[in-house]
């Protein structure tokens, strides 16, 4: 899928890879030279559960960053820096029960 504005994605399985154009971090100037970058590696988990994935982050050492964008319902993920820097997401869906689920239509 090529959106034609500067993003593509290849799924392959339940995996997918997601290319886009660079993009310009808020309150940083843009590079002298373009080059291409790593954004950020996702994971998905089934049967996720908002509190133990970010207390097993915490117990790791790192601070998850919590962040719900997106235009899926009760699509949520932390985000965290990898040893290397890499911007590392987890993410899932949100059950009934879940601290983030959110009832449809609300």
């Amino acid at each position: 899928g090529d959106d034609g504005k500067g993003q593509c994605q290849l799924e392959f399985g339940e995996s997918m890879i997601i290319a886009r154009n660079h993009r310009e971090r808020p309150g940083q100037p843009p590079p002298a030279e373009r080059k291409g970058t790593v954004d950020h590696i996702s994971y998905r988990i089934d049967n996720w559960d908002t509190a133990t994935v970010k207390a097993e982050l915490e117990k790791r050492g790192l601070t998850p960053r919590l962040d719900k964008g997106g235009d899926t319902p009760n699509y949520v993920s932390f985000h965290v820096e990898d040893p290397d820097g890499f911007d590392l997401q987890i993410s899932g869906m949100a059950k009934p029960g879940d601290s983030e689920y959110e009832k449809p239509g609300e």
